[in-house]
């Protein structure tokens, strides 16, 4: 929408040296260096980072990601999604965390249960009984 469109534009002009400062220290290479589809989109994610956090961080470097996909060069798409893991990672260090955490839950769970360390039963009966007192 409209409203969300000027936020972003708006803060992105009046932050731009600041989300820079940023990012200069994730990047490989100088910042002239980037493409300009590269820099646009490395500017608009961090800022979407740093100042709204009602957005998911994996909905900002996933929409990232795909504007890099679709307007950048052939590559440009994983080295946006690289530069934004590791932003993330600094300005919302919790919710990144708590992502990884829950990730690494899941994958030690399957794991276990195609190992045969954990019963599939020993999942299960936990869950059915949070259903059943609901």
């Amino acid at each position: 929408d409209r409203a969300y469109l000027n936020r972003l534009l708006g803060g992105v002009i009046a932050e731009s040296e600041v989300l820079r400062e940023t990012l200069a220290p994730l990047l490989d290479r100088p910042w002239p260096e980037l493409s300009p589809v590269e820099r646009a989109v490395l500017l608009l994610a961090a800022y979407e980072l740093g100042a709204m956090p009602e957005i998911p961080f994996r909905v900002v470097i996933n929409e990232a990601v795909d504007l890099a996909k679709i307007f950048g060069g052939t590559d440009g798409h994983k080295y946006v999604n690289g530069v934004l893991d590791k932003t993330a990672a600094d300005l919302r260090t919790v919710e990144v965390q708590a992502a990884r955490a829950e990730r690494a839950k899941r994958l030690y769970s399957r794991a276990a249960l195609a190992s045969g360390a954990l019963e599939a039963s020993a999942i299960v009966a936990p869950v059915s009984r949070q259903v059943a007192n609901e």
